[in-house]
């Protein structure tokens, strides 16, 4: 005689468990993911803004200042995109929140059928702008790239084709 529960018996309920636990992890990596693209966005626009403020305050930096405005701007914009970004992620992620525990969409207000779906939208909305932000994140930290290596390019070949100073000749 079979034991009817076994753990190998693919009953209704079984398999609902399990889908739910894939379902679960699965959700679990892409937050994971854009945990990382956030650091990953984060780091490349702050980081360049730490180095660029280290390169201008060195022993002479300071004759770069005024070229470093624009990427300077670029990549404080691409923080500023970053953090939206995250702002966005977040309510996406209460949106959620309230598609699936009926419990909170009561407590929201919910009232008759329409509520999922007009959640579902919001959500969806919400993740569309999250990505678009993410997006002009990373493009404004190339942007502010480019920039630092073209006013490095310019500045250098202002220096090398301006007349030189004539050194001065001491004589004791």
């Amino acid at each position: 005689m079979t034991n009817m529960n076994s753990p190998h018996d693919p009953t209704p309920e079984r398999l609902r468990e399990e889908r739910l636990e894939r379902w679960l992890e699965i959700y679990k990596g892409m937050i994971q993911i854009s945990i990382e693209g956030f650091r990953i966005s984060a780091l490349a626009n702050g980081g360049a803004a730490v180095a660029l403020l280290t390169f201008l305050g060195s022993d002479g930096g300071y004759k770069h200042a005024q070229a470093m405005k624009l990427p300077m701007g670029l990549f404080l914009a691409g923080l500023i995109f970053c953090a939206l970004c995250i702002l966005y992620s977040y309510n996406n992620h209460g949106s959620f929140a309230r598609e699936i525990d009926p419990d909170e969409a009561l407590a929201q207000g919910a009232d008759g059928p329409d509520f999922r779906v007009k959640v579902r939208q919001d959500r969806q909305r919400q993740l569309r702008v999250a990505r678009t932000f993410f997006m002009v994140s990373m493009i404004f930290f190339a942007a502010g790239a480019g920039a630092a290596v073209y006013a490095f390019g310019e500045h250098n070949e202002a220096q090398k084709s301006a007349p030189k100073k004539p050194e001065r000749i001491t004589y004791r």
